[in-house]
């Protein structure tokens, strides 16, 4: 069963998200919309896909930093989320602003150590274990965004908008992608689970430097090919949880859950291959604010909110047919 605390924290941040989208009603292709989806991902996602790394039987056996980083992020992560979304919400850019997106940031380098040192404890293999551990390293990367945004630091010139996604890019793609590609993974096995694995783990950096090469003059090839990574690793995330969507043995909520999220992701991954093909093919339609509306929504309600909710009824059932096994004596 879903912890009392982790469970709490998800209900309250989400009752705290609808009244901030009560409040500002944003407009879909607004500034304001992608503010919500970010947000999003702190008050709701985050401690929900943090019970199940911890539940998940591979993060066993923590070493004893581990375990008190682990309770730092326990303490912190929602009263940071909640700071975080009040500097979204009633600041402008600036000092204060900044200053409230630190205590997220501080949780999510809390995460990126602890992603780091059970990655290097438990070695690169297999691979959806890797996935699994890079989830908590790419996550720091969206409290970095997030927080520059706040301070209104735009780095290489980037146009503030590119760093607002940022922050919701490597909450959603570059953290619940790769953790829920590395849990399907695992139940599902082989080559294809190591394909998925790997894709979702290079697509992530690989995207990033694309993104600043292209920004810095660099012929936009690598921004194209390191897209086209990313898109098979979602792709192929896709095709994994319609694998287990169709398992009889899953819980039927889950299979429920995991096949709207593999239709919202294989939706969001087409938008994404069309858009980094701009270069080369006339999708002038897909502009930014468009991307945000179509592929950020999809990635954040359709694919992140209900995945996460299937592995966590999936979880708990596969938790309790285990405790109802007879004990050897």
């Amino acid at each position: 069963m879903i912890q009392a605390n982790e469970f709490r924290r998800a209900v309250a941040g989400a009752a705290f998200w609808l009244f901030i989208f009560w409040q500002q009603r944003p407009r879909w292709e607004s500034d304001e919309w992608i503010v919500q989806l970010l947000l999003l991902g702190p008050l709701v996602l985050v401690p929900l896909a943090l019970w199940l790394y911890r539940h998940d039987d591979t993060a066993r056996n923590e070493c004893r930093m581990t375990a008190r980083l682990w309770r730092f992020v326990e303490l912190t992560q929602f009263p940071a989320a909640l700071v975080l979304a009040v500097g979204f919400v009633r600041f402008v850019p600036g000092t204060i602003a900044g200053l409230l997106a630190l205590p997220w940031f501080a949780v999510t380098i809390a995460l990126a150590v602890v992603g780091v040192m059970t990655s290097w404890r438990r070695g690169f293999w297999p691979a959806t274990t890797l996935c699994r551990g890079a989830a908590l390293v790419y996550v720091v990367v969206g409290g970095w965004g997030a927080t520059m945004d706040r301070f209104g630091v735009y780095p290489l010139d980037f146009l503030p908008v590119i760093i607002l996604l940022t922050a919701v890019h490597f909450q959603y793609a570059a953290f619940v992608l790769p953790l829920t590609a590395g849990l399907a993974g695992r139940r599902v096995g082989g080559k294809l689970a190591t394909a998925t694995a790997y894709c979702v783990v290079a697509g992530v950096p690989l995207v990033a430097l694309g993104i600043n090469a292209t920004q810095l003059g660099a012929p936009p090839q690598l921004e194209t090919f390191a897209a086209y990574v990313m898109v098979a690793g979602g792709v192929l995330t896709a095709v994994l949880h319609v694998l287990l969507g169709f398992d009889g043995r899953r819980p039927a909520a889950a299979r429920v859950l995991w096949l709207t999220s593999a239709a919202a992701l294989t939706f969001s991954m087409v938008l994404a291959a069309m858009y980094a093909s701009r270069f080369y093919a006339d999708v002038g339609w897909l502009v930014i604010p468009k991307m945000a509306k179509l592929h950020g929504t999809a990635n954040a309600l359709l694919f992140a909110l209900p995945a996460v909710i299937g592995w966590c009824v999936a979880l708990r059932q596969e938790q309790a047919d285990t405790s109802s096994l007879p004990k050897k004596k």
